[in-house]
């Protein structure tokens, strides 16, 4: 029982981890880092100045 347990325990530590990792990757601007800019998923910003990212709409035809 007690290597069923260290290992509920293990999977339980990387559960929580992968769940605050991915919160943090979705709220973060900083998934592309260029000099003078960075943008994420949500906004970008160039030289401080920030601004949401707009929607694209796209068309797609299906065959």
């Amino acid at each position: 029982m007690g290597v069923k347990k260290s290992l509920q325990t293990g999977g339980n530590l990387l559960n929580l981890l992968s769940s605050v990792l991915t919160v943090l990757s979705t709220s973060t601007n900083y998934w592309i880092r260029q000099q003078g800019e960075h943008s994420g998923l949500w906004q970008e910003c160039i030289h401080g100045n920030c601004s949401n990212i707009p929607c694209q709409s796209e068309t797609f035809t299906y065959l």
